[in-house]
């Protein structure tokens, strides 16, 4: 059987990915509240100076994660000034950084194995998502990846470059998330060594005399500042958003309202974030016999196998037993998916035509794409959860008019990005009716809390516009 792919096929299907998901990062507003929440923490550093806390404005921390994705998102906003484009930029580098980590793993199988696993790791659906999307789960996915890769690496004997390259990684897991970063790498990767027996081999060719105290190096530091500015932070964030969070479904979140989900939501989180390479993966295992039969020696015999399964497998377990439980959790499993993936449909690839193949890999950026343009021409439909063309409806309206637009109980964190200086919080409706009464103020509320507002507060003001799922109000008559 010819097991060859044709390489240009594979290169012009990654370039159209490539392409489409760069021509897609500028053209829609940042949606709330993630990247809203996401791009105002990286552009409040740049303005502040302050790159030690992670805040939504100057004396409003964020004590949730660590700084490092934020830092790498800030440094975007230097380079190339706070926008779309800057904010979701380092997305897209981190998920090419994480697709060539791929291709580095996959490279023992060979070059064509290696760029079709690439190919569908990258043509991923939610692979495609994160890759234009501000969220730190991006960055906590490569760094996983990154030591996970180099861990197999340096025990197989690889060079001892690998092995720093592990604990690099692991710092970094644990500057974007914390402790949690430590768990996905180490959890997997004792299961691994207990069971093929590597203790051993993981003794002898990592640095761990040097490499444990460069990852102290790296982490340490930063905590230790955190918690010197923000007295509690470490019982916070070690305590709360840890330990609490993972055992204690009703944990009381004060930066969101996490959802309750069933145990063992990660597993069709997980089919579902790699579509649609999971379900032709699927179909081969339950509905193609000689791919059954084959699998289960080479599994017996493959090391590499065995360490990808473990990979995946642990890490998915251990979010089987949270109570909530979000689709960004699977992403550090992804890559370990794309490569089991490929394993599995490698023998049947050249049965497969070459326009079901071009459909597999286009379907993900091809629905990002539209996405996009639906968002970019239509800014102000409802189905959007963004701030900027209010703002923009504001500023149409009355040009030059430095009044505030009023929210309550909090400012969208889309606001605060794009006017900052233009927006501010009150406590409540009755708190704004009363500003209305002293100066002239603008309101903006959702169509679904409108309602709410009291009508002696409603009759100072005048709705002047609607965009998104909000209305304009404006205090006094209109001009």
């Amino acid at each position: 059987m010819n097991l060859t792919i044709n390489r240009r096929f594979l290169l012009i299907c990654l370039a159209v990915m490539v392409l489409a998901r760069l021509a897609a990062l500028p053209i829609y507003p940042l949606l709330d509240s993630s990247e809203g929440r996401y791009s105002l923490i990286p552009l409040t550093m740049v303005e502040s100076g302050n790159w030690v806390t992670p805040s939504f404005a100057p004396g409003d921390p964020y004590l949730a994660k660590p700084p490092l994705s934020f830092w790498i998102t800030a440094i975007s906003f230097a380079l190339f000034g706070a926008s779309e484009f800057a904010a979701r930029l380092p997305a897209l580098l981190m998920v090419g950084a994480s697709a060539f980590l791929v291709w580095l793993m996959a490279l023992a199988r060979g070059r064509d194995f290696a760029l079709a696993a690439a190919a569908i790791f990258a043509s991923m659906g939610y692979v495609n998502f994160l890759a234009g999307t501000v969220l730190p789960d991006i960055s906590f996915a490569l760094s996983i990846t990154l030591a996970m890769v180099a861990f197999y690496k340096a025990l197989s004997g690889e060079g001892r470059l690998w092995g720093y390259a592990f604990f690099v990684g692991a710092a970094a897991s644990l500057l974007i998330k914390g402790p949690v970063g430590g768990v996905l790498i180490g959890l997997p990767l004792t299961v691994y060594l207990t069971w093929q027996g590597r203790w051993g081999d993981c003794f002898r060719r990592l640095p761990w005399l040097t490499g444990v105290p460069l990852t102290l190096l790296i982490v340490i530091p930063w905590y230790v500042l955190a918690e010197r500015a923000y007295p509690g932070f470490l019982d916070y964030f070690l305590v709360g958003e840890h330990y609490q969070r993972y055992t204690n479904p009703r944990w009381p979140d004060r930066y969101g309202h996490g959802i309750i989900t069933p145990m063992g939501t990660i597993w069709p989180f997980a089919l579902a974030a790699a579509a649609p390479w999971s379900l032709l993966a699927l179909w081969d295992l339950l509905f193609k016999s000689r791919r059954q039969a084959a699998l289960a020696p080479e599994f017996r015999k493959d090391d590499w196998l065995r360490y990808l399964a473990v990979w995946a497998v642990a890490q998915l377990f251990f979010f089987s037993l949270p109570r909530h439980v979000l689709i960004t959790y699977a992403a550090p499993s992804l890559p370990a998916i794309a490569l089991l993936a490929t394993h599995v449909l490698w023998r049947s690839w050249s049965e497969r035509s070459r326009a079901a193949l071009a459909a597999c890999f286009v379907i993900g950026p091809a629905a990002v794409l539209g996405f996009s343009l639906f968002a970019h021409f239509r800014a102000d439909s409802a189905l959007l959860r963004t701030q900027k063309p209010v703002l923009a409806l504001k500023a149409k309206i009355a040009p030059g008019d430095s009044a505030p637009v009023l929210y309550t109980p909090e400012v969208p964190f889309s606001a605060s990005f794009y006017n900052r200086k233009g927006v501010d919080v009150a406590a409540s409706w009755t708190a704004i009716g009363e500003r209305a009464a002293r100066e002239p103020v603008w309101a903006a509320v959702s169509r679904t809390r409108v309602k709410a507002v009291p009508a002696e507060v409603m009759a100072r003001f005048t709705e002047v516009g609607r965009a998104n799922d909000y209305l304009l109000l404006r205090s006094g008559a209109p001009k």
